[in-house]
């Protein structure tokens, strides 16, 4: 008898959750989408205005503007060595730069990155 009563009780169960399921299968869709795991937000500028300020600043590193202050062009060249070192974060290319105090070996530093930037596919020095 008891048995008996289970068997139906589990029967009734499973048609329910069969023919409620088909119901509100279209619900059921949408409550699963909303609590699906979104893709990360990216961090940071787009990669194209990094790079396009890369340009810009280097230009200005390479030839400053005539008259300019020693203050400007050490400035100018700390710009320039942060977007190197944003391109950098944003490519996940090692970046040592932002330790080497300046001097010779951060001239040497500066070229190096410029160079793993080239090799990540980014057009430091002439653009494309």
């Amino acid at each position: 008898m008891v048995i008996g009563l289970l068997v139906v009780v589990g029967c009734t169960a499973v048609f329910g959750l069969v023919v409620g399921g088909a119901l509100y299968a279209g619900s059921l869709g949408r409550l699963a989408r909303r609590h699906r795991h979104r893709p990360p937000q990216p961090v940071g500028r787009p990669l194209e205005r990094v790079v396009a300020d890369l340009h810009r600043i280097r230009a200005e590193v390479l030839a400053p503007v005539p008259g300019a202050s020693k203050v400007r062009r050490d400035a100018t060249l700390a710009a320039y060595d942060d977007v190197l070192a944003e391109a950098c974060r944003a490519l996940g290319v090692p970046d040592h730069l932002t330790a080497v105090p300046p001097g010779t070996e951060r001239e040497a530093e500066r070229l190096h990155t410029e160079w793993l930037l080239e090799q990540a596919g980014v057009p430091v020095t002439s653009p494309r």
